[in-house]
Parts: structure tokens; C-alpha cells; sequence
């Protein structure tokens, strides 16, 4: 289904869309192979508007022109992973959005928040998570809207330790309701506008493992009216309109030479790309594959030598699949001819 056609050394971050593809290579950045002298910390490729938003190492901000390559800094401290249609960012006056084109403030929230891990846009409305709360703002005038705090889960055992539940992710926004991933295997749905919890998925308790455990950091896909969850040893869809898990497929009953430990995975038309140890080989994945997301068989796998592990997700595009290796070393695989994965 693929063949690996490049393998790129030394590169440290990687950053992919449809049509660009970004790297980090000794302190540098490279746009589809065109050096650019910044040492990048993060960014964000904006193919709508043809640019980058990108912090450096020393915590510059910069809008980068994907057309020209020239790059302008900028005097607000970028939130870089929630620009959309505003820039999202801090200036001197506090926490704002502000016009991508002209960087004129439109709006400053009104928060003592000084950082927080994420965000999401919902029509005239922003909503920030920190590691144990939930915030949403209006857009138009910065008021607070609503909070939702995590304290009023009490706490859950892990092992010998009580562990406060914290925000893994926003997985998206479904009918009026967002889907908030907790740790601990906990799904909540809360709505939009009021911040109400209407539905709350232990699935722990609703799906217990006995032979396995659900590795409560690997990310939850919002697919059209479900969650797909491949997680560890096990593939779960959660229905959206009963908020019922359902598990798909399990690995772990099977003999121990054809066991799949699943890590980190993305999600893209209808298949999950992972990255993966077999046959209880390594602690840390070695394999980068490919599993229908709808029945949880794997239709392609690879195993890559030497790698040191793989820390991430493999980043896909419709004919191409990269993976980068704790090594640093950027594998860069084509779909072989007439495949449809």
C-alpha cells in the first residue's frame, strides 16, 4: 500500500497540510525544501491565507508569506495552534483576537487567564481549556460566558496514587455540544451555550479491561455522528446519538505473537494511520501502519529499524504518509500504484 521513497536526517518537528509540507532541520525551517533562516518552536500553516504563523525558539512571533517566503514579526505573543479566522494571542493590554490581515485588536477577553492549552471556535464564541477548567467567551464583546471546573469530578486511582481528572483534548463540537476528552477514559459532553454537562462516559466502568487498559492520552476522533477511539489494544466507536461505547475489535485476546499495541494515531478518510509495537517486541513502537477504522483490521504495516521509537502520529496526506523517528530521521512513504488507502 506504501513504499518509503526518502528518509531525511536530522529533523526535529514536522508539520504537515494539504499541499505544504514544513520541517525543523538544524534550527532551521524548511517549507517543501526552502531553507528559511528562523529556528522555529512552533507554527501553523494557514493555506487559506497563505501563510505561517510561527514562534521561534527565543519566543518571537512571526507571519511568514507562503507564496514569497518573507517573513515580518509581529508584536503579539501568538497562541499559534488556535489561529483560525482571528489571530488568537497575547499583547500588552491582555489576552485578545485580533484582524489577520491589518492585526488590529478586535476584541481583549476579559480573564486573569495567563496561559492554556487549547482552544476552539464555535460561531461568535471562544472556548480555552487549562489542564482543569473549561472557559467560554463571547467574541464580540469578551464577557465571560460560562466555566466548567473539573474539581466536581473528585479524583481516580491510579495504582497507589488519587489523581485529579484533567483535559486531554477538545475532540469537537457535535449538535450544540462539545466533546471534551478527560484522563481516566472519560468522554464528557457539555452544551455549547451554557456549559451544562449533559452527558458524562466513565468508559472504564461502562467497557472494563481486564487482560489490557486504555491509554487515557491517545487522542479521540470526531467522526460525522461518532468517536473513534483506538487506544492501546482496543478500537471503540462511541455513537453520539446514545453516547454508547461500542468495541470494534480487541487485540489482547489474541496469542501474544500477533498482539498489536496501538500508540499514537491519525485519523483520515476512513482509515487510522498508527504508530505500533508487534508481538510484544519493543516497549517503544517500531511499526507504522494503517487500520480500517471501521472494523479495526489492519491493512498495512511496516516496521522501521533503529529508530530510537516513534514519539508521534504519522501526518498524512492523500498520497503520502510521514513518520519521524525519536532518531530525528523524517520517513517519507508513497501510496504504490492503484491503492486506494
Amino acid at each position: 500500500m506504501y513504499e518509503l521513497k526518502t528518509k531525511i536526517n536530522n529533523v526535529s518537528l514536522l508539520n504537515i497540510s494539504k499541499h505544504y509540507v514544513t520541517y525543523k532541520k538544524d534550527k532551521k525551517l524548511f517549507i517543501c525544501h526552502n531553507e528559511i533562516n528562523i529556528d522555529p518552536l512552533l507554527w501553523k500553516i494557514d493555506e487559506k491565507d497563505k501563510k505561517i504563523w510561527l514562534k521561534d525558539s527565543l519566543w518571537n512571533n512571526y507571519e511568514l508569506d507562503l507564496e514569497t517566503l518573507e517573513s515580518k514579526q509581529l508584536d503579539i505573543n501568538l497562541a499559534v495552534n488556535c489561529i483560525e479566522d482571528f489571530i488568537v494571542g497575547f499583547s500588552e493590554n491582555g489576552l485578545g483576537i485580533f484582524d489577520k490581515n491589518n492585526k488590529k485588536n478586535i476584541v481583549y477577553l476579559k480573564t486573569e487567564l495567563q496561559s492554556f492549552k487549547g482552544c476552539i471556535f464555535y460561531e461568535n464564541k471562544i472556548g480555552l481549556r487549562t489542564n482543569l477548567s473549561i472557559y467560554f467567551y463571547d467574541i464580540k464583546t469578551g464577557n465571560p460566558l460560562w466555566h466548567f471546573d473539573l474539581n466536581q469530578f473528585g479524583t481516580y486511582r491510579k495504582v497507589t496514587d488519587d489523581l485529579a481528572y484533567k483535559v486531554v483534548q477538545f475532540v469537537g463540537i457535535w449538535q450544540g455540544k462539545l466533546l471534551v476528552q478527560l484522563t481516566n477514559a472519560r468522554l464528557i459532553a457539555l452544551d455549547i451555550n451554557t456549559g451544562e454537562l449533559l452527558h458524562d462516559i466513565e468508559i472504564n466502568k461502562t467497557n472494563p479491561l481486564t487482560k489490557a487498559y486504555y491509554d487515557a492520552y491517545i487522542k479521540m476522533h470526531l467522526v460525522d455522528d461518532k468517536i473513534i477511539w483506538l487506544t492501546n489494544q482496543t478500537l471503540l466507536h462511541i455513537d453520539l446519538n446514545t453516547f454508547t461505547p461500542v468495541v470494534v475489535k480487541e487485540y489482547y485476546n489474541l496469542p501474544k505473537e500477533r498482539q498489536w499495541r496501538f500508540m499514537h494515531n491519525t485519523y483520515h478518510k476512513g482509515k487510522l494511520y498508527f504508530t505500533a509495537d508487534y508481538a510484544w517486541q519493543y516497549v517503544t513502537p517500531s511499526y507504522v501502519g494503517v487500520m480500517d477504522a471501521q472494523t479495526g483490521t489492519v491493512l498495512w504495516s511496516q516496521q522501521l529499524e533503529k529508530t530510537g521509537g516513534l514519539p508521534e502520529a504519522p501526518k498524512v496526506t492523500d498520497e503520502k504518509l510521514y513518520i519521524r523517528t525519536n532518531n530525528k530521521v523524517l520517513h517519507i512513504f508513497e501510496k504504490t500504484e492503484n491503492e486506494s488507502v
